[in-house]
């Protein structure tokens, strides 16, 4: 069971193994934490219609870096940049980038963007290009130990080859404010009041100082910039706060949602003792780890025996009704059901120690999956986020 308050805020009931942190992530953090994407595309050195750009960040959110990319080739870009997935904001994250790109004009084989924070180099071009999930990431993780590098090794050697629950790790609720499930779920439930509470109040231990502030003041008096000061401007009445929220604001608490209600079919899943490798009746057993159902808003569960029971308790657990999430408060809109490993294996997982102060660790998820499910075994949250 996770001693931890946020693992239990999120459906992250269970780990792998037991104890205390034993490290931690080595300052500055973007320099300690290193991510290298797996494309689903096999670049070709013959021109295309797309230029396929290797893009390196440190420190920067990826939107941002693509933008970036994309003001630089302006001359020969013919339309919008497509990217594999979102990177972590605070590490160095290698990514690719499909751009359409003019025949007829050079295409700069490197270049160095955002005061060098940012540097991209083409790798070669494709035919097809489409915004979907990466085959998997490379992480390369320097830690340091909170006591022995012995004890840390040990830890680390103790993952080797074991089945960690596949939960939604905490980027998909947030990292400074981890509530989006919260806020869809208050949504479905058609409780503006407690919504409200939740987006306005209710400051978070990992907020700055400011953020408290201007949740006390109910807002009064803090930047517009402010995503929350700016609706507080905005609003006349509670309906003006959802009514003013994009569509693309409104799909992530109902994806962030399902994530929670999938975490929590997964921890009610271990507690009942059912093994990771092997499908209970309504999950899909032909492979291995078995595929549970991630439940859809406005869609019905569609699925019998043990999984339906486990699944109809979380959603009785939550405080929902069957017909709050078949039939949703029509601000959500429907969000498609879809299928999840219930487990993940970080493959070729190991450590190396560097000098004699901190310890590299490494190792290759697939598409979906969190490292920081792999960093909670070793590391305290949120010190992991």
């Amino acid at each position: 069971m996770s001693p931890w308050s946020l693992d239990r805020l999120l459906g992250l009931w269970y780990r792998v193994t037991s104890g205390p942190a034993i490290a931690r992530i080595c300052r500055p953090r973007e320099r300690c934490f290193i991510v290298g994407e797996e494309p689903p595309i096999l670049p070709q050195r013959q021109r295309a219609r797309y230029c396929v750009y290797a893009l390196v960040k440190r420190g920067k959110p990826s939107l941002q870096a693509v933008s970036l990319l994309k003001r630089a080739l302006r001359t020969i870009a013919m339309g919008k940049p497509l990217f594999f997935g979102l990177k972590d904001t605070e590490a160095t994250t290698l990514q690719y980038v499909c751009i359409p790109c003019r025949h007829d004009a050079e295409h700069p084989a490197f270049l160095r963007l955002g005061e060098g924070s940012v540097m991209a180099r083409l790798v070669g071009y494709s035919e097809k290009c489409k915004e979907q999930p990466p085959l998997g990431n490379k992480f390369w993780i320097i830690l340091e130990p909170l006591g022995n590098i012995e004890e840390t090794m040990e830890r680390i050697n103790k993952l080797k080859g074991k089945m960690l629950p596949n939960y939604y790790g905490y980027q998909r609720f947030g990292t400074r404010r981890p509530n989006t499930h919260l806020l869809g779920l208050a949504l479905l439930s058609r409780d503006l009041i407690s919504y409200l509470d939740e987006l306005l109040n209710s400051p978070y231990p990992d907020e700055s100082s400011g953020n408290k502030l201007c949740r006390l003041r109910r807002w009064r008096g803090c930047g517009s910039a402010l995503y929350e000061s700016l609706l507080v401007r905005k609003a006349r009445s509670p309906r003006d706060y959802v009514a003013g929220l994009s569509r693309k604001i409104l799909s992530l608490y109902a994806s962030a949602l399902q994530a929670y209600l999938f975490n929590l079919y997964l921890s009610l899943r271990i507690e009942k003792g059912y093994g990771l490798n092997e499908p209970i009746k309504g999950e899909r057993g032909k492979t291995s780890p078995p595929l549970a159902l991630v439940p859809g808003i406005g869609y019905r569960l569609g699925i019998d025996g043990e999984a339906r029971r486990i699944l109809e308790y979380v959603i009785e657990h939550v405080g929902l009704s069957k017909n709050a999430l078949e039939k949703p408060f029509p601000v959500i809109g429907r969000v498609k059901p879809y299928w999840r490993p219930v487990a993940l294996f970080p493959k070729h997982l190991g450590a190396r120690v560097l000098g004699d102060k901190v310890v590299l660790l490494f190792f290759e998820l697939g598409p979906g999956e969190y490292a920081t499910i792999v960093l909670r075994e070793l590391v305290k949250i949120p010190d992991g986020l």
